[in-house]
């Protein structure tokens, strides 16, 4: 208990730290500052199983403010795959990412719009190119889905996880997105309304892969520093 506290308590002054340092820099230099558009329990839980993992091969579906932050944890010898659908969202996020040298990001356009499917996240015949373009290379340690049709990249992400590799899906409170969970194994959904993350695996449990426990606190604890 007295080193789990000593986690939550160490990781909310780095996060305070932070937040200052970004205040200093937006109000003295004018300096814009990107953030990711999720949770900071989602963002601190996603950054904390990467460190914990150090995944050599990484895949996201959905490129955002997070991608800079997530691919910068990684060691120098890894990759992160970036694919997304939005050429203008594309030429955005891309554009900051050329820093980082560990990075490789895809632009792969829609096969049909506007949407056919009813939750307008885009169905398989949407965005067919887009869910499969990974396939070509290999298997995966991390994946992180983020994008569009989600359900469907859920589902090639369990065809696309390495033993030992992780899933997490970000805004898992939708529940139409919850019939690929039966595709894992072990799963764990983290939920503080009105938003969630699910981490899923296919081996071992996921479990002895990380502290579910403990993320669920992490969570709690930044949701509320907002």
């Amino acid at each position: 208990m007295i080193n789990d506290n000593l986690f939550l308590l160490t990781r909310l002054f780095i996060f305070c730290c932070g937040r200052l340092k970004k205040r200093i820099l937006r109000r003295l230099f004018r300096k814009e500052i990107h953030e990711p558009w999720m949770p900071l329990g989602a963002v601190e839980v996603i950054k904390d199983i990467i460190k914990r993992l150090r995944p050599k091969k990484c895949l996201e579906w959905g490129m955002g403010y997070g991608t800079l932050i997530f691919c910068s944890l990684l060691e120098k010898d890894s990759i992160w795959y970036a694919i997304e659908h939005d050429a203008e969202w594309f030429n955005r996020i891309s554009g900051y990412s050329k820093r980082l040298k560990n990075i490789k990001a895809f632009l792969v356009a829609p096969n049909n719009f506007p949407w056919t499917d009813e939750n307008d996240d885009g169905s398989y015949s949407d965005l067919e190119d887009y869910i499969n373009f990974p396939e070509q290379y290999g298997k995966f340690n991390f994946i992180l889905v983020d994008g569009r049709a989600r359900l469907d990249c859920l589902s090639k992400a369990h065809e696309m996880l390495e033993d030992r590799g992780v899933v997490i899906l970000h805004d898992a409170e939708r529940k139409f997105y919850h019939a690929a969970f039966k595709l894992y194994k072990y799963s764990i959904l983290i939920s503080e309304e009105p938003k969630s993350i699910w981490i899923g695996s296919n081996a071992p449990d996921i479990n002895k892969i990380i502290d579910a426990d403990r993320y669920k606190k992490l969570w709690r604890l930044f949701n509320r520093r907002r």
